[in-house]
Parts: C-alpha cells; structure tokens; sequence
C-alpha cells in the first residue's frame, strides 16, 4: 500500500487519540490480541486499526470512532465523508480497459480500481479481501493492509459459504474481524502451513472418535454446504475442537483426495444441477402461462424420464399458488413514477433521497417489509439507520397508496411499538452478525418460548437480561440450541415477518 494513501493519516490521527484515551487505549490492547488467531503481527496491525476505528464499537464510545469523532458538517469529497462511506468485502477482480472491476462476492456491488501487479492472476482462484473508499470521481483505493488470498477453487467455496450465511441472514453484514479468522489458514507462513497430506492426516485423528464423521462424509459435506455451514454442522452434531479443523479444512479440500467418494449406487441418477435446472424451467414455463401438461412433459425429458412414467394426475385440481407469493415489479418503474409525481406536485425529492431510493431498490425484486427492515439492518450505524428510515418513508407510503405495496401495517408499526424498539433491534444483531441457524416463532413471553418448524415448543434465552423486553409474540427467532434452550442471536419483527416464516 503507498504511503501517499489519502486515508492513512486520518486512520492514524485517530489512533493516537485512541491511545490518549486510557479507556480505549486499553480496549485497543486487549482487542488486539484477539483480532487473529495467528495473533498480532505488523501485517496485520493496519486491518486491526481499520476494524477498531471503522467497525468496532469501544464501549467508552457506542459507536466506531469514526463515526464519533467524524465532524458535524461533511463535504461529500471530504475525507472523513469517504472514510464514513468506506466498505468491506471479499472481491473477485477482472481487467476493464485501463481499471479492473472487483465484484464484491457478498453484496453483488461492483467498484472500479486502479490496477496493481498481480490483480489479474488467475481471477477464478484469487480474492482481495480489505476496505475500499471513494477517490476521485469513480475509482476506488484499498486501505492499507488487503488481503490477496489464491487457492484453488477458492472463489466456488467461499460463494457457496456466503450464499449459506446469506439465506441464514439476509440482514447480515461481513466483518472484518471474522474474515481474519475465516482467512487466516492462507496466511500462514509457508514453513509453518501444514501440507495438504499433514492436514489429511491430522483431520483424520481429529474425527476418530467422532461418531457418525469420516473424512468421505466431511468431503461431502463441504462439497454440498460449503466451508461455513460444514464448520456450523460439525459445531451442533460433534464435540470436535472447531479452531483445529478451521485450519486444516482449507488447505485439505485442496487435494483430489478430498473429493467425496463415489457412491456405486448413484451411477446412472440424474445430476442434482440437472434437476435444479429442470425445475427452474418447470417454474418458468408454469409463471409464463404453459399448461401444466405440456411443462411437466418437458420437465420428464429433461429429467431423461419416459412420457408418463412419473403417473402424475394430470386431471387433479391445479393447485393454487400462495396469496402470498412476492411478484417481480419494475421498482425502477415505481421510483421514476413517484419522482415525475412529486416534481409535479411541486414537491421535488433531493438526490440524497434518490440515492436512498436506489439503494433499496437494487436489493430487492419485490417491496416487502421484510426486504425494507434487512436493507434497514444493513445501515452502519444507528444513525444511518435513522436517517434511512426518514428518507424512505415518503417513497413506502407513495407506494402502498399508488402501487399497493402492502407495507401500511409495516408503517403504521414503525409510528407505534416497532418504531420504539427498531434501534434496539439494529444494536441487538450487531452483538452476533452471523446468527444460528435454528429458530422458531415467539408464543410466550415469560418464560420465554418459540415454536419450531416442526411444531415444537421450546424455551428461548436472550443474551442477557437487558434484552428480555425486546421479544414480541409473533417475532421470529434465531440461534443456536443449547441442552434444549435456544440461545438468540437474531430477532425479525412480526411485522416484518416474510411470507416463507410465516405460519400457515
């Protein structure tokens, strides 16, 4: 990283007034230790400082110092305007002309950059992992310290992990502390990573005594879940030591040997990506108006399936679909619309509610409130939330009174009880930004208990008691199980509750 970097000086003018801090000067010391699990190193230090000053929230302060100590008035060309608006990702890099794209893997969010030596080396085994920020009209810098991490097969994994993490979390946001632990294996000194072969061996000891694991079904299972979920599955089913295996995981799906193994039984079964395809086909002739006989000929051929051989009931009642399945819409439609009526009104919006308008819209397909409250959660701080929520509200009612967006009962909670406890909500995910898996529907409060998809009830526990207010009954739940109590991590209002956790 040049020493010219524009952001380097700021980050470290607000260093030293973290070490004139005796509070905060000893939070840095303490975090720090526990930034990497290959411990602190001077590689490091610059993503441990980005982390502590951009993301974390000390707790002499409740906010990132940069949003703390940011000056009240900003030009937007500032640097603290563009250090506030830096992000984070895990970017994958392809050559443009005179710039390169990287495309961040967790977002979708594509930024040009300036190229540097070696950005374009084997794009489909290599990542840039660091933070960006705005310089100059439309180029983008890293911040000192990114990461390049190259592996084969490396961009397939960690697409499939974030995919996982994502349809967990679709609120969820990438931290950088938790991709220096995630990364940490390709970071190792050479002398000091094991080899591919040790790693296999040493795995091996590590599941002898887990029950129901071997290295086939480890291999299958990071092939059909991915690197995250695999470690997730492997936390709640066995009693293995997680820190060992996230090291050597990584380096030993590197080899053939840790190709699943080959069930005889499966030869001649159509592939599962042919089956996916075909059904998306059936879903889309059925959406485009096809009769239900001609689709499902053409999902039997796909599937290689003798006409009829399926003995489908072709004369039974077509079922119908769901009321309340989400429908595709022109939301750039609807922004174009509410623009042109409001300027007609006399009323014209200003481009920071445009820009918050676009920012919505290129999240989501639909309008629900569910889409609304993640992209809400995304905010990076309780204040970009509420300005958010100030700017969008106009654009929300527009659209439920002229588009029938069906967000009135959002709305109208976001002035009452839902409007109290959002920010609670928004601090609340941050304690764990990657949440369980398990989870289930709030039927009581005191004692608290969810029902599970299985229609099971179960006692839940918020983190500590300063949380036990934040529940309502109808609000969906999320963690992990512990002797049969779930502990919460994730909580998604009633309100805004999807059509997919809905109760039947």
């Amino acid at each position: 990283m040049s020493p010219e970097n524009p952001f380097a000086s700021l980050l470290f003018e607000m260093e030293e007034r973290v070490m004139a801090n005796t509070s905060l000067a000893e939070e840095w010391r303490e975090e720090i230790l526990h930034f990497s699990p290959l411990g602190p190193s001077p590689a490091m230090l610059p993503r441990f400082q980005q982390w502590f000053l951009l993301e974390h929230q000390p707790s002499a302060l409740g906010t990132p110092p940069v949003v703390a100590w940011s000056p009240p008035s900003l030009e937007e060309e500032d640097r603290w305007s563009r250090l506030l608006d830096s992000f984070f990702g895990i970017f994958q890099a392809s050559l443009d002309a005179e710039t390169a794209i990287l495309e961040d893997l967790w977002s979708g969010r594509s930024i040009r950059v300036s190229p540097w030596p070696g950005i374009d080396d084997s794009p489909e085994d290599s990542l840039w992992i660091g933070r960006f920020a705005l310089e100059g009209d439309y180029v983008h810098i890293p911040l000192p310290g990114i990461l390049a991490v190259q592996s084969p097969g490396l961009v397939d994994a960690v697409t499939k992990d974030l995919a996982a993490i994502r349809a967990r979390s679709p609120r969820g946001r990438i931290s950088q502390k938790e991709c220096e632990s995630i990364f940490a294996p390709f970071l190792e000194a050479p002398d000091d990573r094991p080899t591919p072969e040790v790693a296999e061996q040493s795995l091996a000891t590590l599941f002898a005594d887990q029950k129901g694991w071997d290295l086939d079904r480890l291999a299958e299972t990071v092939k059909s879940e991915g690197l995250a979920s695999c470690l997730d599955t492997l936390a709640f089913e066995t009693s293995i030591d997680l820190e060992k295996v996230r090291r050597l995981l990584p380096i030993w799906v590197q080899q053939p040997s840790a190709a699943p193994a080959q069930d005889a039984s499966a030869e001649g079964k159509v592939p599962l990506r042919t089956i996916q395809d075909a059904l998306e086909a059936f879903d889309e002739q059925r959406a485009q108006g096809s009769s239900l006989e001609d689709a499902f000929g053409d999902l039997e051929a796909a599937l290689g399936l003798e006409p009829g051989s399926s003995d489908f009931d072709l004369t039974a009642e077509e079922p119908r679909l769901p009321q309340t399945q989400k429908e595709t819409v022109d939301l750039g439609h609807w922004r174009e619309a509410y623009k042109w009526e409001m300027e007609a009104s006399g009323k014209p919006i200003d481009s920071a509610e445009i820009d918050c308008i676009n920012s919505l819209i290129s999240r989501c397909t639909s309008l629900t409130a569910a889409d609304t409250l993640a992209w809400l959660m995304s905010s990076e701080t309780l204040p970009r939330l509420e300005e958010k929520l100030a700017r969008i509200e106009p654009f929300l009612a527009w659209a439920c009174r002229e588009q029938e967006a069906g967000q009135e009962d959002f709305l109208i909670a976001l002035q009452a009880d839902l409007g109290q406890r959002i920010g609670r909500i928004f601090e609340f995910h941050r304690l764990k930004p990657q949440a369980g898996r398990h989870g289930g529907e709030v039927v009581a409060i005191s004692p608290l208990k969810i029902q599970t998809e299985d229609g099971k009830q179960t006692l839940a526990q918020m983190p500590d008691e300063s949380w036990d207010d934040l529940p309502r009954v109808g609000d969906f739940l999320r963690g992990i199980f512990k002797n049969q109590v779930l502990e919460v991590e994730a909580l998604l209002p009633a309100e805004a509750r999807p059509p997919a956790v809905e109760k039947p």
